[in-house]
């Protein structure tokens, strides 16, 4: 499934980097395509909120849950500042793939509403690319609203990881 949305990740790729999320996510997408989402980041290398793991993060939870704060359309600016706050930079929409229509035009419809936050679009077959302003742009944005007061995301270096294994401890090597 990945090579018919080629065209939209490298187009993602060669923009300012930035996390993305994909919606829909969780469980608002019927296919569950959390792995067709992290195979993309081989096209457009940038870091994900939503992938599989076998694990799945608070974060994961409230975006992608019953109470998602992107299912609440009269607060729907208030989601895309908590995402912006994050760092989100990129939202990739797949409307064929949520599994309530309604829900799907609804977003929609609230993504292509908000300009300010939703400042550049690029329409793919079969996928709408939304791409985020940066936090801070905002007229008296406060940018001490992300824990760090900075909008960049900082990757965490790999030396500062710890792996160990119950079983077979000498093949923990090959996990990585």
């Amino acid at each position: 499934h990945g090579r018919p949305d080629r065209a939209a990740y490298a187009w993602i790729r060669d923009r300012e980097p930035g996390p993305l999320l994909e919606l829909p996510a969780g469980e608002a997408d019927t296919g569950r395509r959390t792995f067709q989402y992290q195979f993309q980041t081989l096209v457009h290398r940038r870091p994900i909120v939503n992938g599989a793991s076998g694990y799945e993060s608070a974060l994961q939870a409230l975006i992608g849950g019953p109470a998602s704060p992107l299912a609440d359309f009269d607060r729907f600016g208030d989601a895309l500042r908590m995402l912006r706050a994050i760092g989100v930079r990129t939202i990739v929409f797949h409307p064929d793939a949520y599994a309530d229509r309604g829900l799907a035009e609804a977003t929609l419809d609230a993504l292509r509403r908000d300009r300010e936050q939703a400042s550049e679009t690029a329409a793919f077959p079969g996928l709408v690319v939304f791409r985020l302003a940066p936090w801070g742009n905002d007229e008296g944005a406060n940018r001490d609203a992300t824990p760090t007061g900075d909008a960049a995301p900082r990757p965490i270096a790999a030396a500062s990881f710890r792996a160990e294994a119950s079983h077979n401890p000498g093949a923990l090597a090959r996990a990585f």
